[in-house]
């Protein structure tokens, strides 16, 4: 965890003045092994396999035509030691990003303990883009934005646009270093910000002519440069990161003896000779970054970081997108003109004076003049060309410096078959013309010539210089000797050199012919590509629509469902509310009716006693006025009238 924290630290801002100039290398590779501890300290994404175990998903270079396209690879790098296994318990578990598109990509974060903030590590490995169309993207990316010119962060890939190059140093086998003034434009009402960077730049060339893996790592410190004082209307900010890419090579390789060192476009690959259908460029990617920024001005820290996760993945797509469209990525400085700094002067110096001493050496880096036989020195071959370049052969075998004489020879042998099939039609000219050439004077300067001396593109110019040696009508025959050849050496030389920058010039456009015949070819390819993968994203989001369109329907029916089912509730509800409320007014109507009958009973209960009340009194007065007999008269006589009824009703049943 401490040497973590420690090897953290080598980011902090560095003001120019305090950089060493005179040993910037001791610096560089203090820095640049920091910077690895930080880079291997970083956790591979979760899952996936080992290395020896993985296979390519993708087998075509460059397959890629935009970030959608880039696929995750399983493949893992091997393991670093055990230092950087333990500091990478420092970072955690990876946190959740919550976003649509992660491309395939693991978020940690750490905290800073040092007041300046959290630090965010991403990682992720890729297949779709090799490795070496990749460092070209990131060479190119400064270059890019530097080459527009306008508001702050215009013309950015990732956000981040480069606005000025102040210094530009190159340390040999150690990388290079230079001092950038980046800007960006934040969205809303938030000022513009600039960021001043050192930035270190580390390629597995530079230090490593054969690693493990290829890698590229760009290393970016704060600093104050006195060239670049703030600038009205920009808050300057801070940004501290480190950013690799390196190859996982998932196929054995053996350094391969036949590749030419001189092949710039291939100097990246020239130690592999893979085996048959294994292309190193299609080998997965791992591109790791850690980083922490401080935007200035009044943005609250939590901001920053809770936004910087969901930033870094869209810097990603953003980066991906831009390389994955490019056919060709320029070279890094093709088209801007960057001052050169007091250091790259001082190489360009030494390189001078490197050639210049070449050159005062004079005759004694030319070999020792061999004696060769003319059959030797001249094959059986016809045509003018043909001769002249025999004779230019002869010149350079003989007295053109070894640099020269590798470089020559190897040219014109590639040409002869070439000029034996453009130039057959010359025959009858090119023996007069060997004759001329044969009854050269002997007076001719024998002083062996510089071989770095400007060489005159006028050929004419060299034919009237000389006009008693091509013009002469003396034919003396076919053959001459060796000394006569050589006091011609230096128009044969010339020739030569014109001989091979035409050679030169026929083989650049085969190869721009060839290229553009390739670059057709694969345009068609990538059209059939294109056309195919339309078809299948269209045919996908058709799929997507109808699975969207049936869910739809789906969530609408069972909505309806559910709205039917709370009607009929809603009803059962108002049913059993009714009903209740009925029962209610019928108990209220019984309740208020058994009141009613409750009073008149009262009511007839005190009705019957004043009756019998009355009735008593009746009868006390009737028995004391007599009218008991009467009573009973009278009784008796309704009785036989109820008894006369009766046996009447008797006799008409029977009859």
């Amino acid at each position: 965890m401490s040497d973590l924290r420690e090897s953290l630290q080598v980011l902090r801002p560095r003001d120019w003045s305090e950089i060493p100039i005179d040993t910037l290398d001791t610096l560089l590779r203090d820095i640049f092994s920091h910077a690895r501890n930080i880079v291997d300290s970083v956790p591979p994404p979760p899952g996936g396999m080992d290395f020896a175990s993985s296979h390519r998903i993708l087998t075509s270079v460059n397959s890629a035509a935009s970030a959608a396209d880039m696929v995750p690879s399983p493949a893992r790098p091997p393991p670093p030691d055990e230092n950087c296994m333990a500091m990478r318990k420092a970072w955690g578990k990876p946190i959740k990003l919550g976003l649509n598109t992660d491309y395939g990509a693991s978020m940690y974060k750490m905290a800073g303990h040092d007041r300046h903030g959290a630090w965010f590590a991403r990682t992720s490995v890729h297949e779709g883009m090799g490795f070496t169309k990749w460092k070209k993207a990131m060479e190119r990316e400064h270059a890019e934005s530097l080459k527009v010119k306008g508001g702050p962060g215009e013309g950015a890939v990732r956000g981040l646009g480069c606005d000025n190059r102040l210094e530009s140093l190159v340390v040999d086998g150690v990388g290079r270093l230079e001092v950038i003034q980046l800007s960006a434009q934040f969205p809303g009402p938030v000022t513009p910000r600039e960021f001043l960077t050192l930035l270190l730049i580390q390629d597995w060339e530079m230090n490593d002519p054969q690693p493990a893996a290829r890698y590229y790592m760009t290393v970016s410190i704060p600093t104050e440069h006195p060239g670049a004082p703030p600038r009205d209307g920009l808050v300057r900010g801070y940004y501290e990161s480190v950013e690799m890419i390196r190859e996982i090579p998932l196929a054995p390789y053996k350094p391969n003896s036949k590749a030419s060192k001189n092949n710039s476009e291939f100097a990246g690959m020239r130690r592999y000779e893979y085996a048959e259908d294994d292309d190193p460029e299609t080998n997965p990617v791992q591109w790791i970054m850690i980083t922490r920024s401080d935007p200035g001005g009044g943005i609250p820290r939590f901001m920053v970081e809770r936004n910087t996760p969901a930033s870094i993945v869209d810097g990603m797509g953003k980066f991906l997108n831009w390389a994955c469209s490019l056919e060709e990525i320029p070279p890094e400085d093709e088209d801007l003109e960057a001052a050169p700094s007091p250091y790259l002067e001082k190489r360009e110096s030494a390189l001078d004076s490197r050639r210049s001493s070449y050159v005062d050496d004079g005759p004694s880096d030319f070999v020792t003049p061999q004696e060769k036989t003319a059959e030797e020195l001249f094959p059986p071959r016809t045509g003018v060309i043909n001769y002249l370049a025999n004779a230019a052969q002869f010149a350079i075998d003989n007295y053109a410096p070894n640099l020269v004489h590798n470089g020559l020879t190897s040219l014109i042998a590639e040409s002869q078959s070439v000029e034996n099939e453009s130039l057959s039609s010359s025959d009858s000219t090119s023996t007069s013309s060997f004759k001329s050439f044969n009854t050269q004077p002997s007076h001719v300067d024998k002083t062996p010539q510089n071989p770095f001396s400007p060489v005159s593109t006028d050929l004419n110019l060299s034919l009237k210089s000389r006009p008693d040696s091509l013009h002469s009508d003396n034919t003396t025959g076919t053959t001459g000797t060796i000394g006569t050849m050589a006091s011609n050496r230096k128009i044969d030389k010339e020739l030569a050199k014109l001989e091979a920058k035409r050679q030169a010039l026929d083989k650049s456009m085969e190869k721009t012919r060839q290229r553009h015949e390739t670059r057709a070819a694969e345009a068609s390819k990538k059209s059939e590509r294109d056309a195919e993968r339309a078809k299948a994203r269209l045919e996908k989001e058709t799929r997507k629509r109808e699975e969207k369109h049936a869910k739809e329907l789906r969530r609408l029916e069972e909505k309806r469902e559910r709205e039917e089912r709370r009607a009929e509730e809603k009803r059962r509800k108002a049913v059993e509310k009714d009903e209740v409320l009925r029962v209610e007014r019928e108990r209220d109507e019984v309740k208020r009716e058994l009141g009613g009958l409750k009073d008149e009973v009262e009511l007839l209960r005190e009705l019957v006693k004043t009756l019998q009340r009355e009735n008593t009194w009746l009868a006390k007065k009737v028995g004391d006025l007599g009218g008991t007999e009467s009573l009973r008269e009278w009784r008796e006589k309704k009785g036989a009238m109820r008894t006369e009824a009766t046996q009447g009703s008797e006799e008409k049943v029977e009859v």
